[in-house]
């Protein structure tokens, strides 16, 4: 990450209004996470795409939630806005569903601990189109087989 300015401080940590978007795809039975990172001023900061061993869409789409705010928290960003097309996501972190899989609730108690550690984090639920980027990042792991991110 370059600095600031003159002032020597990491740009993510200066800026507000830090977003990203979080998203997972499947096929098969295989799944592959991705998330964008942008600064207030819709630059990118960051960007991830990775395989993932999750057996369901969801515990994909949650995972793809706990990378975001393990990078944002990794970079310092305590202030961070995280959107998934995922409403079960939110949901499950909020409290209002109460996960039953194990799986699913390692990875809630994940991001909550996350979130708890980055007083500014919220995750919300936005219309799919919001997270395209994200969703690109991830399919374009499952379109090539050797690609190994």
């Amino acid at each position: 990450m370059t600095d600031d300015d003159k002032t020597g401080t990491p740009v993510c940590q200066e800026r507000r209004g830090t977003r990203a978007c979080a998203a997972a795809s499947v096929r098969g039975g295989v799944a592959a996470i991705g998330a964008v990172m942008y600064d207030a001023d819709g630059l990118i900061l960051r960007k991830i795409a990775q395989r993932t061993y999750a057996t369901t869409s969801n515990a994909a789409q949650l995972e793809s939630v706990v990378a975001t705010l393990e990078l944002a928290h990794s970079a310092g960003i305590d202030s961070i806005e995280i959107q998934t097309a995922c409403e079960h996501c939110c949901l499950v972190i909020s409290g209002v569903y109460k996960a039953r899989d194990p799986r699913i609730r390692e990875l809630v108690e994940r991001a909550r601990s996350f979130i708890a550690a980055m007083p500014g984090a919220v995750v919300h639920h936005v219309d799919a189109r919001q997270v395209v980027p994200a969703l690109q990042l991830a399919q374009s792991l499952l379109d090539d087989p050797g690609s190994s991110s």
